[in-house]
């Protein structure tokens, strides 16, 4: 009898993934054998059926690259009752550049529905998302426990099952044309041991540079480059050195120090304009040496020796004599993995040269008053004024706050798309830089995508709770990351600003409005 008993459970079990394989528009699939490894990273990876899931345990949230063979949506659901019900459904797709992912639940066996239109939350940091002619890959964190009745709580030590499933449109509703499923266990995290608690050197005979909130020094000796990195974070710092956009093929090193003065870094390679990895994990080595650091008074400070040329393919050979561009960036935490709060970009000339920042600076505004032949557009309480001499709009911009002021000609959907001046004033000075929408709701610096630095004549005052800034920029500068500005013709213009006392280029804005303008 008992054995009758699971034969028709069995028999039930595949009646039924027979009824959800039939959901999809196609005939025939098949589940294939999954297999799990341990990469270099200290990710367990689950294959299945063409599906890559690398997931491993960071602190109260489990880290995950969800990798498949299909150029439409991607998606996993962790702890199914059957099938997908009752799944936290992490379902997301890449559309151009941009990555989109939500946070589902399973309702049924065949039928999943955001958390936020059951009555849950959202409760997933998208990382980052690629795509390729062969590959969709998602990069993302869910907490182990939200608290949300529509996830499933996760426990340490505990094996769960996991479905798969892709679709080969960029949405989340179309059916599904393949699916996989395995089963994950969460092992205790381990803590790998800390590189050293060695002393970081003095500055002596160190060239340096100083942009936003980070200060590098640098010096080559023999055949390596010397290099101390300072940042105002209690988290983790980096520097990648020569990237193409963002931190994408950048030699990237990142580093932190723990409270007990354990200092961790390591040898990374930019393998997005968003994300990277260790050069172990990708097949290449670790070439730091000479490592230390320290944090004081929420400073955290990284020193390290790389080589001019490493022969590793997921290193940049240098030359001592050359200028390169050079990402900085920040976050709040002390791992390897956390998103970064605050980015910043130079030209950094290795022989102690001139150094551009991406960044045109500019003294108090009384030096340029002048407002004849302007004209004038005032929107929400952000006035804008231009007027086009020659081949350049000179522009004056205020808006009530003391934090960034920006405007951005010509976005396609928000900021998508735009020509982005961004800036604020410290201690009366200006700080202007020239960006570009590469999303809808984020700006890069032209200079960090491979762009130049194309805003001229800057000057800036900050009074009574408000920020003016002038600026002059091309009409046509030849950079694929400005637009060209005609004379007469209509065009809309994004305006923004951040809280007050916002002085950066990072914080989130306040206040965003567009309106159509006649460059006359």
């Amino acid at each position: 009898m008992k054995k009758n008993i699971r034969f028709y459970f069995l028999l039930s079990a595949l009646l039924t993934m027979v009824v959800f394989l039939s959901c999809s528009r196609v005939s025939e699939e098949t589940l294939g054998p999954s297999s799990t490894e341990v990469d270099d990273q200290g990710f367990l990876t689950l294959s299945s059926n063409g599906f890559v899931l690398k997931y491993k345990v960071e602190g109260v949230e489990l880290h995950c690259k969800l990798t498949s063979q299909t150029s439409g949506w991607v998606s996993v659901g962790f702890n199914p009752s059957s099938m997908m019900k009752d799944a936290n459904y992490i379902i997301g797709y890449v559309s151009g550049s941009n990555a989109f992912i939500r946070d589902d639940f399973g309702v049924s066996n065949t039928v999943h529905q955001s958390d936020v239109s059951l009555g849950g939350t959202s409760n997933l940091t998208l990382i980052g998302g690629t795509e390729n002619a062969s590959s969709t890959t998602l990069e993302f964190k869910i907490p182990l426990n939200s608290g949300d009745p529509y996830d499933q709580v996760l426990l340490l030590d505990h094996s769960y099952p996991v479905v798969f499933a892709q679709g080969n449109s960029d949405d989340f509703t179309s059916s599904h044309y393949s699916t996989g499923h395995g089963t994950i266990t969460l092992g205790t995290p381990t803590i790998p041991p800390p590189d050293t608690t060695g002393v970081v050197p003095d500055t002596t005979g160190y060239y340096h540079a100083i942009t936003g909130d980070y200060t590098f020094h640098w010096k080559t000796q023999n055949d390596s480059l010397k290099c101390i990195l300072s940042c105002t974070t209690t988290g983790w710092v980096a520097v990648g050195f020569d990237p193409t956009a963002r931190m994408q093929n950048a030699n990237f090193i990142i580093g932190y120090v723990q409270p007990n003065g354990q200092v961790y870094i390591r040898d990374d390679f930019g393998v997005s304009q968003t994300a990277h990895a260790s050069d172990i994990s990708l097949g290449g080595s670790d070439n730091l040496a000479n490592k230390a650091g320290k944090e004081e008074a929420g400073v955290t400070t990284i020193s390290f020796t790389i080589p001019l040329n490493s022969g590793d393919s997921y290193d940049k050979p240098l030359n001592p004599t050359s200028t390169y561009p050079v990402i900085f960036a920040k976050g709040n935490s002390d791992d390897y993995n956390s998103l970064h709060s605050g980015t910043s970009v130079v030209n950094l000339d290795l022989s102690g040269g001139s150094i551009e920042q991406g960044i045109t600076t500019g003294p108090d505004i009384y030096l340029d008053n002048d407002i004849t032949g302007f004209h004038s557009q005032n929107v929400e309480g952000v006035t804008f004024k231009w007027k086009i001499i020659n081949d350049s709009i000179r522009v004056h911009l205020i808006a009530p706050t003391t934090g960034w002021v920006a405007v951005g000609f010509k976005p396609t959907d928000e900021m998508l798309n735009a020509n982005f001046i961004i800036g604020y004033v410290n201690n009366g000075v200006a700080y202007v830089r020239d960006d570009f929408g590469d999303t809808r709701r984020t700006h890069a610096s032209d200079l960090s995508l491979g762009g130049s630095n194309d805003v001229h004549r800057v000057f800036g005052k900050e009074t009574d709770g408000s920020t003016e800034i002038h600026f002059t920029i091309p009409l046509n500068s030849g950079d694929s990351f400005d637009k060209v500005l005609t004379p007469g013709n209509t065009i809309k213009i994004i305006f923004a600003h951040s809280p007050n006392n916002s002085d950066d280029f990072n914080a989130m804005h306040s206040f965003a409005e567009d309106v159509d303008i006649t460059l006359n």
